[in-house]
């Protein structure tokens, strides 16, 4: 059913596996549509050319943003569960995000069960750019997670 929720786009996914306390944890994906990731590297090096294709100094910002994002986004859920979850180091995948989303979850099928999806936007004084993380945990993380988040939506008394 995830066909509804991942794009047909040319699309940068920085994929990371979870590590840490909890051992192989699952993975975690952050995707950046082709649009994004040219204005992203448009903003970091000053550029504004944005008729072209993804090249090395936007995958590079990719990895980069993915390093920045999912270390941000491990490092607060980490502090929720009481645990440490670290992100390996990166793996880039440039593709029509369904297809390589697809070619991910074969890879982990065995291991996950759910998959959380989180979009996002990064706002500043230039336009807003958009992505989504895809977080798909391990049976013992996904447990973790799930009762972690009806804590929090339990209603205060």
């Amino acid at each position: 059913d995830l066909h509804k929720y991942i794009s047909n786009e040319i699309s940068a996914m920085v994929v990371f596996q979870i590590q840490g306390e909890i051992a192989d944890g699952g993975y975690i994906v952050v995707s950046m549509p082709r649009e994004t990731i040219i204005q992203l590297t448009n903003q970091m090096l000053g550029m504004t050319d944005t008729d072209r294709e993804i090249n090395e100094m936007d995958q590079s910002a990719a990895i980069e943003i993915g390093n920045i994002m999912i270390s941000a986004f491990l490092d607060a859920t980490a502090e929720l569960l009481g645990v440490i979850m670290l992100p390996s180091p990166p793996a880039l995948a440039i593709d029509m995000a369904h297809a390589a989303f697809e070619s991910i979850v074969a890879q982990v099928a065995t291991d996950v069960n759910d998959v959380l999806i989180f979009n996002t936007e990064l706002t500043s004084e230039a336009p807003p750019v958009y992505g989504s993380i895809y977080m798909l945990p391990n049976v013992e993380l996904a447990g973790q997670l799930f009762r972690m988040l009806e804590r929090l939506m339990e209603p205060l008394s």
